[in-house]
């Protein structure tokens, strides 16, 4: 788990290719990815918003619900919108629901690139702002989708800034 650009405004030449020389590892470390990113914003005022997408169910020892509750009590004002891509697994969907839920976030699940374009979308029009997205994919495989980033303090109907990412 790693931060790939620092929070502000993105290059998209420099986060495509970030993206681009990712490292898939088939491990699906929830709870650590939801830590790290909450770490990061911290010192960032006002609301934040995290977008985490996962093909699976946690694979490390922590309890990623347990984790999204414990942030929601810390007060951060944090949300967790997840996206469950080609979730098979009734416990990863079961983590993935609470994760949402706890942080007051939203959750939807996508089973082609094109849904998960879509469902991303509708979790970055759910709270404009910073978003970090964790994206994990266990098995390899490449995926095309869009991913819309807003400027800090943006409103509904603003321009995102977009990127169309290969992984």
């Amino acid at each position: 788990v790693e931060l790939l650009v620092p929070i502000g405004p993105v290059d998209k030449a420099v986060f495509d290719q970030k993206v681009r020389a990712l490292q898939l590892l088939g491990e699906t470390p929830i709870s650590f990815s939801i830590l790290q990113a909450a770490d990061v914003l911290k010192n960032v005022k006002g609301k934040k918003s995290i977008i985490l997408i996962s093909d699976g169910e946690e694979s490390c020892k922590e309890d990623p619900c347990e984790v999204a509750k414990e942030l929601k009590s810390a007060d951060i004002d944090l949300k967790i919108h997840v996206v469950g891509f080609g979730i098979d697994s009734a416990v990863a969907k079961r983590q993935l629901r609470c994760i949402a839920e706890a942080t007051e976030g939203t959750y939807a699940e996508a089973n082609d690139a094109g849904q998960l374009k879509e469902k991303i979308a509708e979790a970055a029009r759910a709270d404009l702002g910073n978003f970090i997205s964790v994206i994990q994919d266990m098995d390899g495989n490449g995926l095309k989708y869009g991913i819309s980033f807003y400027k800090p303090g943006a409103k509904d109907g603003d321009d995102p800034i977009d990127s169309t990412l290969n992984l």
